[in-house]
């Protein structure tokens, strides 16, 4: 077939409404991508060319039925020189008021981001329904198409008169055939193994280790993309699932094909093969033979015949035209991009915060029947710095926090939350390994503290009993009391035991005193008691014999304590002299 005009000419309309056929045109191309691009380039001439005013920037080019607004345009003697993006890009400027998040379909998505916008939809075939995000809505139309092809997994076609196409798949599949010397002119391959990678590990909990290898690792070799780590998979099964899905189409090379197809003819279809079908490639003599799609097309639509088709197995993202409209983006602020996996027993919903591309923080919230957990993470480098997590079962609360210092080495904290008991443990570790540990484990008849150190500050009370060291253990156990100002103060109700040294309570019982204060022994302070009560004999004070009535002032003169029958009196007597006596009742 030999290329010739189409029927119908291309038209100018201006911002107010004023519109003219545009003619005289030269080097006319449309080009098309699945979820990409739609531009339309060309060079007008001013003779004898009745639109040729009108064409200016943001004006609009209707191509049967498809609108282009013009974006860039330059001039020279004779003519003008432009580039124009389909209005498609235009509901950028359509702002969607309000959320639309939970399970949804692609029907409820649909009318929830056109609405108002002048644009009609339709869902052709089976797209199931997906979980979105509680906080989707509130942004650009374009965007909020991208997020809900990403999440539902289909595809969107733009359809002349402001008409979309959502479907699992846009084009047809009725055995097209390209084929060398029958309607293929030129055909150039191109293979990218740059972002190729063939193996991945993955790394779930208590020790939880799985390799997957993907079919072309038999022809590349082994070659391992970075390993996913995530401590809530406990499955085997479940995790090389997981790692799968994240090597997806790394695992093959990136394959572009630009065919330059004269004609068509398969199957009694005759004309320009569409965006997204799926054909057969046959050249012989470069031992291709393999079904494909078409994911980007070239043509003049003022020509019919000819075109250059891009078959591939990359499929452009929305988001790779917004860069490629030149959407003003500030390079220093960060991107962001989010996802969510659902399959049988799980949800899983991820946002993420890239730097470049590299992710430097994320929070993730994963829904299994029987446990929820939620985790927030900053990185560097790909390594987690900080993480702290939150594990809900039935049964259980569990909360980790972990950093790293640079100066410290790692430290964790873990805290969990069961019916009757709260556990808590922090640790260290230093970048030579060694770690310090301290926990606290509480029910409700006892609390368990165990640390290289604990600290009471403040007045600390015992209802009834105060152990050192376990019962029924042996051993000296010391007590120190310590005071560096070498003075206490006390209220008259308290009754007081102080001293400047150790406090030593030794395994048979008794008690030494034993310090050091100005060139004396320890004080001890009895001159607020009521009484005190010796017992039969008491144990030794300051190492010196005595019959149990004796002991020694601050002044080292002995004291002596005793009842007078024939006066029937208690007699105070210091160094051999009465000093007084008091009456008994």
């Amino acid at each position: 077939m030999q290329e010739s005009e189409v029927d119908y000419l291309l038209s100018i309309t201006d911002l107010v409404g004023n519109s003219e056929p545009l003619t005289n045109i030269q080097g006319c191309e449309i080009e098309e991508e699945v979820n990409g691009g739609f531009t339309l380039s060309l060079t007008s001439f001013a003779l004898n060319n009745p639109g040729y005013d009108l064409l200016q920037e943001e004006t609009f080019i209707d191509v049967d039925g498809h609108e282009f607004r013009v974006k860039n345009i330059s001039r020279n003697r004779g003519g003008k020189s432009v580039r124009a993006q389909h209005i498609f890009f235009d509901l950028i400027r359509h702002h969607v008021e309000g959320i639309h998040g939970g399970t949804r379909t692609a029907e409820e998505q649909a009318a929830f981001i056109l609405n108002g916008s002048g644009w009609t939809w339709e869902v052709k075939g089976e797209i199931p329904p997906q979980l979105f995000l509680d906080a989707f809505g509130n942004n650009n139309a374009v965007a909020l198409i991208r997020t809900m092809c990403e999440t539902l997994k289909c595809e969107v076609q733009i359809m002349p008169n402001k008409h979309l196409i959502f479907a699992k798949e846009i084009g047809k599949d009725e055995d097209y055939q390209f084929r060398y010397k029958h309607n293929i002119k030129n055909l150039k391959e191109e293979v990218d193994t740059t972002d190729l990678y063939t193996c991945i590990k993955g790394y779930g909990s208590q020790g939880l280790e799985v390799v997957y290898k993907a079919p072309s690792a038999q022809k590349y070799g082994e070659i391992y993309a970075e390993p996913i780590y995530d401590d809530n998979f406990t499955v085997a099964a479940d995790l090389v699932a997981h790692i799968k899905q994240e090597l997806g189409d790394r695992a093959v090379p990136q394959v572009s094909i630009d065919v330059e197809v004269s004609e068509m003819t398969a199957n009694g279809y005759e004309g320009n093969a569409g965006l997204g079908d799926r054909v057969w490639l046959i050249h012989e003599e470069m031992g291709m033979e393999f079904q494909t799609r078409i994911m980007k097309r070239k043509y003049n639509p003022l020509k019919k015949g000819r075109e250059v088709v891009t078959l591939s197995n990359v499929k452009p993202t929305i988001t790779d035209v917004l860069v490629e409209t030149k959407v003003e983006l500030d390079k220093n602020k960060k991107e962001y991009r989010s996802k969510i996996e659902q399959v049988n027993d799980r949800i899983t919903l991820q946002v993420e915060r890239l730097d470049g591309e590299i992710v430097d923080a994320y929070s993730r919230i994963q829904l299994e029947a029987e446990r929820v957990t939620t985790e927030v993470a900053r990185l560097d480098q790909g390594i987690v710095q900080a993480n702290s997590k939150i594990t809900q079962t039935a049964e259980s609360i569990r909360l980790d926090i972990k950093r790293i210092d640079k100066d410290i080495g790692t430290l964790n904290t873990q805290v969990q939350f069961n019916a009757g008991e709260i556990s808590s443990k922090v640790s260290k570790t230093d970048y030579n390994g060694v770690e310090m540990i301290s926990r606290i484990n509480q029910t409700a008849e006892a609390v368990a503290i165990y640390a290289n150190k604990i600290q009471l500050s403040g007045i600390t009370e015992v209802a009834s009993r105060l152990n050192i060291g376990a019962p029924g253990t042996g051993g000296n156990k010391t007590l120190v009391f310590s005071n560096y100002s070498g003075i206490d103060v006390f209220d008259s109700t308290s009754m007081v035991l102080s001293t400047f040294g150790d406090l030593f309570l030794n395994a048979n019982g008794a008690v030494r005193f034993d310090g050091y204060y100005g060139g004396q022994g320890a004080l001890v302070d009895f001159s607020t008691a009521r009484s005190i009560n010796w017992g039969s004999h008491t144990a030794p004070l300051q190492s010196h014999n005595h019959d149990g009535r004796y002991a020694r002032d601050i002044f080292g003169q002995s004291l002596e304590l005793y009842i007078d029958n024939a006066t029937s009196r208690l007699v105070v007597r210091r160094g051999g002299s009465i000093v007084g006596s008091v009456a008994l009742s």
